[in-house]
C-alpha cells in the first residue's frame, strides 16, 4: 500500500481487509501522507500515533517505520510521509 492509504475513503477498513487476507504471519508494506495537499487525496494521517494504535488494533505489528520527510522549497508545512513494515 506505497501511496494508496490517502487515497481511499476508509483506510481503516482496507487496511483491515488486508490483514484478513494475510497468510498467517504475513507481512504488508504501506506509507501515510502528512500534509501533502493533493487534490486526489481523501485522507491526511496527521498524527502516527492515532494511527499506530488503529493498526496495531486491526491486528498487526509494526516491524519498522520510517520518516521521510518532504523538502518543500514554496511551503513551510511540515510534510512527510511515513513508511511502515506491518506483519500480521
Amino acid at each position: 500500500c506505497i501511496e494508496l492509504l490517502e487515497h481511499v475513503e476508509n483506510p481503516y477498513h482496507l487496511l483491515s481487509v488486508l490483514y484478513d487476507s494475510l497468510n498467517p504471519s504475513g507481512n504488508l508494506l504501506a506509507t501515510t501522507a502528512k500534509d501533502i495537499p493533493q487534490f486526489d487525496h481523501v485522507v491526511n494521517f496527521t498524527n502516527e500515533f492515532e494511527f499506530e494504535d488503529k493498526i496495531s488494533g486491526i491486528g498487526f505489528s509494526i516491524i519498522n517505520n520510517k520518516l521521510l520527510k518532504h523538502n518543500n522549497l514554496f511551503s513551510k508545512v511540515d510534510s512527510n510521509n511515513i513508511f511502515y513494515h506491518l506483519k500480521k
